[in-house]
């Protein structure tokens, strides 16, 4: 459910890939980030993610970890591990996975933060927040 963001600061400028197999997830993160302020671009695969990663500079991704052909994991890795504008950028897993060694698990696939779902308009805004603080 969206609420509004009256009490927290804008974010804007600040540019977002989001990548995630499922149009209703797509459509409630690039709407909570949108009302922060944010530009957004979409990914529906992790594929998809890398191409949009080698050809524009984004200040975070958020990547869902499961999907069909290319993981968010794969795609993680292949995004820092290319000579491309997004090699240092911020990579936030946003998945249904609470299991901690999963979390462990992925920061040596180049994941920074871990949000799961449903998204709370707050922890988006306290993540995206940290990474914008990082530019």
């Amino acid at each position: 459910m969206l609420q509004t963001v009256t009490t927290l600061k804008t974010l804007a400028p600040f540019t977002v890939l989001i990548c995630d197999d499922r149009d209703d997830n797509i459509r409630q993160i690039s709407a909570l980030s949108q009302l922060l302020g944010c530009h957004v671009t979409t990914a529906i695969n992790g594929q998809e993610a890398v191409e949009y990663c080698q050809n524009q500079k984004f200040d975070a991704i958020l990547m869902d970890l499961v999907m069909p052909g290319m993981s968010g994991l794969e795609a993680a890795r292949a995004i820092h591990s290319a000579e491309s504008p997004n090699k240092a950028t911020p990579i936030i897993a946003v998945t249904a996975d609470e299991d901690p060694i999963v979390k462990a698990g992925c920061s040596s696939f180049g994941i920074d933060y871990y949000m799961t779902k449903p998204i709370k308009e707050s922890t988006l805004h306290r993540i995206l927040s940290e990474c914008q603080a990082k530019l």
